[in-house]
């Protein structure tokens, strides 16, 4: 990812390993997204910290995350323990929505919601999830432009 961001705010990154499959984005300011697809490993999981590091560097207040998950099939157990680790230690923390189908990794991300004093918001409805998504985007939008 290159350090600097579009003039619109949003920059784009892949991240591809034999088990995972990671898209990350930032549509609008402020937010970060991510579809995942695969088994995550501590690599990959630190791949997605380090992102989210350096666009919160670049970014003003709190950053709105959104993680499309729906196709992660399991996670090695040091991946669990790294995020919420790295999670308390973020500076600027912001809500975190998560969409899981894989049962393995709602009950990790259940782990870590109480870990994380409940920020994480978790769907397993995806109209639900995409409509919390395209308004935060939105909202972000408008409130980028000038006037």
């Amino acid at each position: 990812m290159a350090d600097a961001l579009s003039d619109r705010g949003q920059w784009k990154e892949s991240w591809k390993t034999d088990a995972w499959e990671i898209l990350m984005t930032s549509p609008a300011h402020g937010v970060f997204f991510t579809r995942a697809s695969g088994h995550a490993d501590l690599d990959c999981a630190l791949h997605v910290m380090r992102a989210f590091d350096r666009l919160s560097s670049l970014t003003l207040g709190a950053l709105v995350v959104f993680h499309d998950w729906e196709l992660v099939t399991g996670y090695d157990s040091i991946v669990r323990q790294e995020f919420v680790r790295w999670a308390q230690e973020v500076p600027k923390p912001g809500d975190a929505h998560i969409l899981v189908k894989s049962r393995i990794l709602a009950m990790g991300v259940s782990v870590a919601n109480v870990a994380l004093g409940g920020r994480l918001k978790v769907f397993v409805d995806r109209p639900k999830f995409e409509r919390a998504r395209t308004e935060t985007i939105a909202g972000r939008r408008r409130a980028s432009i000038p006037g």
